[in-house]
């Protein structure tokens, strides 16, 4: 029985490397000159030769050698017509099989049973020469079935380190600070994206330099030879406008206890005081009653602004610079009904 539906959703191991199985089924047909077929665990034919390479697609039904072997494991001979082995018994394509003879070698990954690699005879000197030289076609088989085992094995492998490379590259991009990562001689081999921004550097101009040509003062030899992590180290970079200034932390990279690298991560010190400046700002509640000043005007006016700070009208605060209108004006928006939402301020003096 055969079917041509399949969910291309469930490809198996198989069909992932079609064209080098096609390589394979190519060759063998091409030493040993028998026809060949490569079916997967989903009993779809893979590839194949001669008649079987036109059913390239098609799917057999459960009463298939390859299930039988899918489901039980071990080689197989059909020395027999089709219609005389209690194997094809239950295969509906029996009563039109031309087959003579075949054998069948699983392919087997990991200790499962992904399908299986036959070869065929159509006619009465075929299936001689076939059994005649069973024992080393069956050997040549398995053979080829680890060969591609191996092979689909070791693609495996380079597909799951090929998406750990990307994730971890997407990890290290999307972090705020900059990376930078040296070697044992203190050679740069890779940087993340907040490098290349704060250090104004594309990877391809960083990678290959000496960490000393980015920060002249770094000591890489000593912290080598300590081995142990740093934190909060101040280090220096000279752009083409201005010194920078940086907040590091540096770890050491081993493998069996053998330092081989560095990682520096670092971020602007400037930016690092923007932002606690900010958090502070938004962290601390500005309320009247935090205002100092018992005296009569002072109290009059928060009595003042308690009132307006109840209603929805525009406030207009003026006054000098540095005469705390931005204090009292986030007081207000603490005793307001808006206290839950964010307070933005304004710098109107910069805009232009």
């Amino acid at each position: 029985m055969r079917e041509n539906l399949y969910s291309p959703l469930f490809a198996s191991e198989l069909e992932s490397n079609q064209s080098y199985v096609q390589q394979i089924a190519d060759v063998i047909s091409a030493v040993i000159e028998f026809e060949v077929a490569i079916i997967d665990d989903n009993l779809k034919v893979i590839a194949g030769t001669g008649k079987y390479k036109s059913e390239i697609g098609i799917v057999y039904g459960k009463g298939s050698i390859t299930k039988y072997i899918v489901d039980n494991g071990g080689y197989f001979v059909l020395d027999d017509e089709p219609l005389k082995h209690s194997i094809c018994k239950d295969c509906q394509q029996k009563i039109i099989c031309k087959l003579k003879a075949a054998i069948l070698s699983p392919i087997i990954l990991n200790g499962n049973i992904i399908g299986t690699i036959s070869i065929f005879a159509f006619d009465e000197v075929e299936k001689h020469e076939l059994l005649a030289n069973r024992d080393k076609l069956q050997d040549f088989l398995m053979k080829i079935a680890a060969l591609t085992s191996s092979k689909i094995g070791e693609n495996q492998m380079h597909g799951r380190l090929s998406l750990m490379a990307n994730q971890f590259s997407a990890v290290i991009n999307s972090i705020v600070e900059g990376l930078v990562a040296i070697d044992h001689a203190g050679f740069i081999t890779h940087v993340n994206k907040s490098a290349e921004k704060l250090l104004s550097i594309s990877t391809q101009q960083a990678c290959g330099q000496h960490i000393n040509d980015i920060f002249p003062e770094f000591s890489a030899p000593k912290v080598l030879s300590f081995g142990q992590q740093y934190a909060e180290q101040e280090i220096k970079y000279k752009n083409k406008e201005e010194l920078c200034l940086f907040i590091s932390t540096i770890t050491p990279i081993k493998t069996d206890q053998e330092i081989i690298g560095l990682v520096i991560s670092f971020r602007s010190i400037r930016e690092l005081r923007k932002l606690a400046g900010r958090l502070i700002r938004e962290d601390r509640k500005y309320t009247l009653d935090g205002i100092l000043g018992t005296s009569k005007a002072m109290t009059m006016l928060k009595q003042k602004m308690q009132l307006v700070a109840a209603t929805d009208s525009t406030i207009l605060i003026t006054g000098e610079s540095g005469t705390g209108k931005e204090l009292f004006a986030r007081a207000i928006h603490e005793e307001s009904h808006r206290k839950n939402g964010p307070f933005i301020a304004i710098n109107c003096g910069a805009i232009p």
